[in-house]
């Protein structure tokens, strides 16, 4: 087949003559109609080509921003697959898609010179709607405008691959289609090693930092302009030629609304699916996430433009009164293994149970569970008679206890806080049993004698004891699982009445 833009002189004079040999010129160089895919098909597919162009825009520009070779590696390998797949769309329909594209766009300069059935019947040779058309041409263009990112990424990958050896001054950069200022990057302190988040232990003196110690500055990486207006074009295009698709095919509403959905969100078919769930009191929905993903690596350099997985998906809130504060969240993740367990930060701890198959709507307090199966486990009644201790030495034995599984007589065998196997579909039991402790015992402050006054608001503890049923009902080939919640039982706050014996006092 002929390519079509040897075609637009010719048709510059024929326009002049009539219409008729208009129409038969472009059909001799576009040549016989191709069988395409059916319409259902084809619809349906197109809408997932879409959606993923603009999930890929989304990880292009936060791959674009992080000094990570392996995510930007994988950004470049999608963009790679991305490809592949919309042009084996493409030539379903056409063996030469950049014909029936530019058919497409000489059929709407035409449209008001010639007769417009005419050239439609003529031009439109690839067996098509003009709807089909729009979205089909849409995603070639969104194609050749992603690949014009491949120098960026290369150069971006070139640079990354120096920062194994020890860099300073001006890295050169060699051409590139866009024009990008030179780079420069600063020796990275691999030997000074940032403390790793751990335990909070109140009252125990703690190792001095290393003296006039200042943690390396991080580097401030932004997106190329070329990239963020490629995707503002991209975007307004992909997002417009959603009009033209059957009302059957619906799009997420996030983006309808323009919201970009984030890489760890709960999916809008989960939340359809389980509508029904989520419209009773006190329950919710959530993606878990394994742990290694929420602390920030402290010896990696990272861009501190870019948001971390903590700070972008924070613990849900279980409890939420009015606009007061509360400290009551789904402080939950997997570990390597993939055993659930409960985030403990500062003095947080609690237990879990595994209850099987049960659903959700059967786990209640052992007063609404009379005569269930629930009611006579000694484990279940545990979760609802146990009482924090009021002092801080005492409430970190319990935590202790917990924490390692040895909990002797104390308590049932079986409950602990962490390495609880997470199985598909069953349902856990989870106290959670979390404190915000005060700045000034955290930052070892001095108190003054003429604050001491105010001692009752400085050593103020925001505090949560609450049971949440929850079940694990998607399983994510990342590791992650979105998981089903509801609240069971809320306590009343616990108290630690003896933090003012471990201030510094003046």
């Amino acid at each position: 087949m002929r390519r079509l833009l040897a075609l637009i002189p010719l048709l510059t004079l024929a326009v002049t003559e009539s219409s008729r040999s208009v129409a038969l010129d472009i059909e001799i160089r576009l040549g016989p109609q191709e069988p395409g895919i059916m319409a259902e098909d084809f619809w349906r597919r197109g809408q997932e080509l879409v959606l993923n162009q603009v999930q890929l825009l989304d990880r292009l520009t936060s791959a674009l921003t992080t000094p990570d070779f392996q995510q930007l590696d994988e950004a470049e390998l999608q963009l790679l697959r991305n490809d592949i797949q919309i042009n084996n769309f493409l030539t379903t329909q056409n063996r030469n898609p950049q014909a029936i594209c530019q058919g497409f766009q000489l059929e709407a300069q035409l449209n008001n010179s010639v007769n417009s059935s005419m050239v439609n019947e003529s031009i439109n040779l690839s067996g098509l709607t003009k709807e089909q058309r729009q979205v089909y041409c849409t995603l070639y263009a969104s194609k050749q405008q992603l690949l014009t990112l491949q120098p960026v990424l290369n150069r971006r990958l070139a640079l990354l691959r120096l920062r194994t050896n020890p860099v300073g001054g001006n890295i050169p950069v060699g051409t590139a289609q866009f024009n990008l200022p030179t780079a420069t990057f600063s020796a990275p302190n691999n030997a000074a090693r940032l403390p790793e988040l751990g335990s909070v232990v109140v009252g125990v003196p703690e190792k001095l930092e290393v003296a006039n110690f200042r943690p390396p500055l991080l580097p401030a990486i932004a997106p190329a302009n070329e990239l963020q207006r490629i995707a503002s074009t991209l975007r307004q295009d992909l997002l417009a030629v959603t009009n033209v698709f059957p009302e059957n095919i619906v799009f997420p509403a996030s983006f309808l609304e323009g919201v970009t959905p984030g890489r760890y969100d709960v999916l809008p078919e989960e939340l359809f699916r389980y509508r029904d769930f989520l419209q009773q009191p006190d329950t919710g929905i959530i993606r878990l996430l394994p742990a290694a993903l929420r602390p920030q690596p402290s010896n990696q350099i990272q861009s501190r433009l870019q948001t971390t997985i903590a700070q972008e998906f924070p613990f849900a809130s279980v409890v939420a009164i009015g606009d007061s504060v509360t400290t009551a969240r789904l402080a939950l993740d997997i570990d390597a293994n993939g055993n659930l367990q409960i985030a403990q930060p500062g003095i947080d701890y609690g237990f879990i149970l595994n209850l099987g198959s049960v659903p959700l709507e059967e786990v209640t307090s052992p007063q609404s569970s009379q005569g269930s199966n629930l009611s006579n486990q000694l484990e279940y009644n545990f979760f609802f008679s146990y009482a924090p201790p009021t002092r801080l030495e005492e409430l970190q034995v319990d935590r202790r206890r917990f924490l390692t599984g040895k909990v002797d007589n104390f308590a049932p065998e079986g409950l602990r806080s962490v390495g609880v196997p997470l199985v598909f579909n069953q349902t856990y039991l989870v106290r959670l049993i979390q404190f915000k402790l005060p700045a000034a015992l955290l930052d070892r402050q001095v108190i003054s004698r003429r604050d001491r006054r105010y001692l009752d608001q400085l050593l103020e503890v925001p505090s949560s004891d609450v049971v949440v049923a929850l079940q694990p009902v998607v399983q994510h080939s990342d590791g992650s699982y979105t998981v089903l919640w509801r609240l069971v039982r809320e306590f009343s706050r616990p108290e630690v009445i003896d933090l003012a014996s471990y201030l510094d006092l003046e």
